[in-house]
């Protein structure tokens, strides 16, 4: 009888145990979910305000360097800023999707807009190279409404947050470029990696399930003790007491 009730009590606390363990499980793992969620949207928020400043920032130096007739350092200028910025593509396209600023297309219809040969063509133009076709989608969306575009896409196999933006056309712009109507100069691509993002998440990530299993198990092995004196034993001693007069009054009866 002994050896029952010590086998009942011990399943007992197991179970009850393993039910708060559950419930634990269950209780932190909503609230883990949710301020990851929390996290993540935090953290891409502030990866787009810190597009935001630098798109901002490249289109109106490019439109002063227009401006101001130093159209031909734009190209260096971005790929300077590309790589003390850290980011995988900054590159200016025209309307048409090809590179702005490699040949002599938009030299020629501005002197001919003009009249004069105020602009001096290039020594030696480059051949445009044309802008990933996959996203064509994307870059006329951008082309056609005059807005931003952000889309996820993969460069080299490194996962990429990419913004195209629109430099649109102001009254700065009519001076050399009045032949157009088209309130889109050129479509701005920035490409930022995605892999600090995805490993600042994955830390939170396993943050989180640490310090819930470690707070599972502090509150198991708590309740446990608590369990075991304050439910299990008195259960257990009435029991036994119980378990005791019946024996006590089977002896009498017999």
């Amino acid at each position: 009888m002994k050896a029952i009730s010590s086998y009942s009590r011990y399943t007992m606390q197991r179970k009850l145990i393993l039910i708060i363990a559950l419930t634990l499980a269950i209780g932190l793992g909503c609230v883990s979910f949710f301020s990851i969620k929390n996290d993540v949207e935090n953290i891409k928020a502030s990866e787009k305000n810190n597009m935001d400043l630098i798109s901002n920032v490249i289109v109106e130096g490019i439109k002063n360097a227009m401006v101001t007739g130093n159209a031909p350092i734009v190209i260096d200028w971005l790929e300077s800023i590309k790589k003390s910025n850290g980011l995988l593509e900054l590159k200016d396209y025209r309307r048409d999707g090809l590179a702005a600023f490699m040949n002599n297309d938009t030299r020629k219809d501005v002197n001919n807009w003009l009249g004069t040969k105020r602009f001096t063509l290039r020594i030696s133009p480059e051949e445009p190279t044309a802008f990933d076709p996959k996203r064509m989608d994307e870059f006329n969306t951008v082309v056609n409404t005059s807005k931003a575009v952000d889309y996820d896409e993969d460069i080299d196999g490194e996962p990429v947050l990419t913004r195209l933006v629109p430099i649109l056309k102001d009254a700065r712009c009519i001076l050399c470029h009045g032949y157009e109507d088209h309130p889109v100069r050129s479509i701005l691509q920035i490409s930022v990696s995605q892999t600090p993002t995805i490993n600042a998440i994955n830390k939170d990530i396993i943050r989180a399930i640490v310090s819930s299993l470690v707070v599972i198990f502090v509150i198991g092995v708590v309740m446990s003790v608590l369990i075991n004196r304050e439910v299990i034993k008195p259960i257990s001693d009435a029991i036994s007491r119980i378990s005791k007069a019946a024996d006590s009054q089977d002896q009498i009866t017999s």
